[in-house]
C-alpha cells in the first residue's frame, strides 16, 4: 500500500504527508519549502492511522503529528533545505 501520500490537508499546521518504506515525510504549512523526516516502527500502520485521522472531522491531524513527535513514534531524522 505504499507509499501514500496526503495532500490538500485541511489544517492549519500540516500541508503535506508522505509516507514511504523509508520513513515519513512532512511539510508543515509555516514552511512549505521544508520537508521533515521521520522514521517510525511501522510506516504502513502509521499511514493507515493518519488517514482515518484525517478523514475524521473529529480529528486533528496536526495534533496527532505533534503527539507521535513527543511519544515516539516519529523520531526526527534529517531536515532538507
Amino acid at each position: 500500500m505504499l507509499p501514500m501520500i496526503f495532500e490538500n490537508i485541511d489544517s492549519s499546521a500540516i500541508n503535506t504527508i508522505k509516507c514511504e518504506e523509508s520513513g515519513v515525510f512532512v511539510t508543515f504549512q509555516s514552511n512549505i519549502d521544508k520537508i521533515y523526516q521521520y522514521s517510525t516502527k511501522d510506516v504502513e500502520n502509521f499511514a493507515k492511522t493518519v488517514e482515518n485521522c484525517i478523514n475524521d472531522p473529529k480529528s486533528s491531524i496536526g495534533r496527532y503529528i505533534n503527539i507521535s513527535t513527543r511519544d515516539g513514534t516519529l523520531n526526527l531524522v534529517e531536515i532538507d533545505k
